[in-house]
């Protein structure tokens, strides 16, 4: 008989990412995987601690001395330096006083003047605990916040903040193009090489594309070198065209580790290509971090994967 480990979050969305993460790399296989759902009337710890460290201890001994069961538990939230930390540990706190994630980005967009973006750190701290075991890894990952959401995955503050770390953050608002694209059209980046290296819907009135570093880890080259020139190009429904930044508000297209560029003026091609679909190959595909996948090793669902095709096109898929 296998023993228990109890996920200790009401939060669905922690909840489905827990059980994602702990099938997909088939961890605590020995225990059966238990939600608060399996207990009646057990309540919530009051999280009075003052680091992300303290309420995920708070919570873990909690609910290890409501069930008896070993534990799992997170604390988690981001951070605006430039104000003075907030929201900080009431992160999730702060949603459900002013009304909604969008809310507390507002608030602190509000602080700030024309700005597109704002630099944050994300926090998290994890706890294993039992009667005679305690486990706990914090980490950080620096990124920036953007006043309105992206993407139609993850949950929270997911659609809102955008790490940077091993990758560099291009910025282009509305107001920087000659030519607007079209709502749905996919913009991607490409290192000298002609691969591609990051790619994004097109959202207005601002889109945000994440451009891949380089992964030491592997012998093959799979992102971006420090100073190596990014170049862009924008599929509107079957037409493909390049374009250039010609300036810049911040930042330029020479990638740098962790770097945020801002567009400030672009410049599309005027000879635009017509796609030939129905030829086209497809070369592979790669997940969100630019690696190349094995659809057959990929069982689960829900995950963002590209096809990168012969005549240079990327089409964004859910798996």
């Amino acid at each position: 008989m296998k023993n228990n480990l109890l996920l200790g979050t009401n939060n669905t969305g922690k909840l489905k990412e827990f059980i994602f993460y702990i099938k997909h790399f088939n961890l605590f296989s020995e225990y059966e995987v238990l939600n608060l759902n399996k207990f009646n009337n057990i309540g919530e710890p009051t999280e009075n601690g003052k680091t992300f460290e303290e309420n995920c201890e708070i919570k873990s001994k909690y609910f290890l001395d409501k069930t008896n069961t070993l534990v799992l538990c997170d604390d988690s939230g981001f951070v605006v330096n430039k104000l003075n930390n907030y929201p900080g540990i009431k992160t999730a706190r702060e949603a459900k006083k002013l009304g909604g994630e969008q809310k507390v980005i507002d608030f602190i967009f509000s602080k700030f003047e024309n700005l597109s973006y704002i630099d944050a750190t994300f926090f998290c701290s994890i706890c294993v605990l039992g009667k005679n075991q305690r486990y706990m890894v914090s980490g950080s990952i620096p990124g920036i916040i953007i006043e309105n959401k992206i993407g139609n995955n993850g949950f929270g503050y997911d659609p809102y903040f955008i790490p940077t770390d091993n990758n560099m953050t291009v910025v282009i608002e509305d107001a920087a193009w000659d030519t607007l694209p079209t709502e749905g059209a996919e913009i991607a980046a490409f290192d000298k090489d002609g691969n591609m290296v990051g790619s994004a819907i097109y959202s207005s009135p601002v889109t945000v594309i994440t451009v891949w570093g380089d992964d030491a880890t592997t012998t093959s080259k799979d992102g971006m070198l420090v100073s190596e020139s990014v170049s862009f190009k924008v599929w509107n429904t079957n037409e493909v065209s390049d374009f250039t930044v010609s300036k810049w508000i911040e930042g330029s297209s020479s990638y740098q580790v962790d770097g945020i560029s801002v567009a400030s003026t672009i410049e599309t091609n005027n000879s635009i290509a017509e796609l030939n679909t129905t030829e086209r190959v497809l070369v592979k595909v790669i997940n969100v971090l630019g690696q190349e996948v094995n659809l057959d090793d990929e069982p689960f669902k829900g995950t963002v994967l590209f096809n990168v095709y012969d005549d240079g096109s990327v089409e964004q898929f859910v798996r």
